[in-house]
């Protein structure tokens, strides 16, 4: 679930050209913890979905690959 999770987020970012550095910002992380979030250094929690879904204004379910949008 976190690789399909991080895989659409990382495809939605490039589609609204938004860089790690603007996603931390939108989540009230640093940037550093988007980049570990990517290489997989940090586990992904609930919370963080959530987060990470409010700022690309989606849904968790969405980004799960359960249903459009």
């Amino acid at each position: 679930m976190n690789e399909i999770f991080l895989n659409n987020v990382r495809r939605v970012m490039e589609e609204r050209n938004i860089d790690n550095q603007v996603l931390a910002e939108k989540c009230g992380w640093v940037r550093e913890t988007v980049d570990r979030l990517f290489r997989r250094n940090i586990p992904l929690k609930l919370d963080m979905a959530v987060q990470i879904a409010d700022a690309l204004e989606l849904s968790v379910d969405y980004l799960c690959g359960r249903n459009d949008r």
